[in-house]
């Protein structure tokens, strides 16, 4: 769609990192394999990020990163693991919290000996991820269910616990990472589908709180960073890939237009920035 337009000098393109995700919600609640943090980390392993931008976004974006907020943000957390697609490594933890077979079906068991067919809650939208989260982990042996719902049902079910994994798309990624603390923090009172559900962890929540009345920059980009590293260590949430945010427009009415760094929610104003809007010129980046 894009190389007619870039060989058109009427036109100019602008492009951005994404802010925006589709993500894997595990829900904690749920007991043996979902709370043990070995589990979700060997799902980690399993699902090849670098895949999914290939096949679902053509290349035209970037791996999710594991600290939850967007990589190109000025509050993303160096060295966090990256967990690249190992699945001999993903096959070795399900093996260590034994997730086996049992019965040689080439499926995976629980340490019961009773079938293991984890369920993932999606809309129709999330259906082509979803394959592709079916395909990973029946290469390391776990035997995952797509239960497809309309919006409505899913936001419901996620909001009030009744999921296993559940795929949920939402942004600003790249806004204040007080957003992470709302969305992850078990002291946050307020239910949504967005929350993560029954994750609680002491390092997260001392720096969450703490980051939100910490005044001094620095000392608040040390606390969130240990909100991410928290993040990247227990898995209770994995955005999968962030596509390139894109505008195109006409360079003979106004050529001068900006994406805003760290808008509201990573949405707004976006490119529609009043300041451009009223001088004309570049400013804010």
């Amino acid at each position: 769609m894009l190389a007619p337009l870039k060989n058109d000098p009427k036109y100019g393109i602008i492009t951005a990192p994404g802010e925006s995700t589709s993500a894997l919600h595990f829900n904690v609640t749920k007991g043996v394999p979902f709370d043990d943090k070995r589990f979700r980390q060997a799902v980690a392993y399993a699902v090849d990020r670098n895949d999914m931008v290939k096949r679902i976004l053509l290349g035209d974006g970037e791996p999710g990163f594991m600290g939850n907020v967007a990589a190109s943000s000025p509050w993303a957390a160096p060295d966090l693991p990256a967990y690249n697609c190992d699945v001999a490594k993903a096959k070795a933890m399900l093996d260590e919290i034994g997730l086996k077979d049992a019965n040689g079906d080439g499926v995976r068991d629980l340490p019961t000996g009773e079938a293991f067919a984890p369920e993932l809650l999606i809309t129709a939208a999330s259906a082509k991820p979803a394959e592709l989260i079916k395909e990973y982990l029946r290469d390391v042996g776990i035997n995952l269910q797509i239960k497809s719902v309309d919006a409505a049902a899913s936001d419901s079910a996620v909001t009030e616990s009744r999921f296993e994994m559940a795929l949920v798309g939402y942004g600003a990624l790249g806004s204040d990472p007080d957003w992470l603390r709302q969305r992850l923090s078990s002291k946050v009172p307020s239910k949504s589908f967005l929350r993560i559900q029954g994750w609680n962890n002491p390092s997260f929540e001392e720096a969450a709180a703490k980051q939100l009345v910490t005044i001094d920059p620095a000392e608040r980009l040390k606390l969130v960073h240990q909100m991410q590293r928290a993040v990247a260590e227990d898995v209770p949430v994995m955005a999968l890939y962030l596509s390139t945010r894109t505008a195109i427009f006409d360079k003979t009415v106004f050529g001068d237009w900006y994406y805003t760094p760290q808008g509201v929610f990573g949405l707004y104003p976006h490119f529609l920035n009043k300041h451009a809007l009223a001088t004309g010129k570049i400013a804010g980046v």
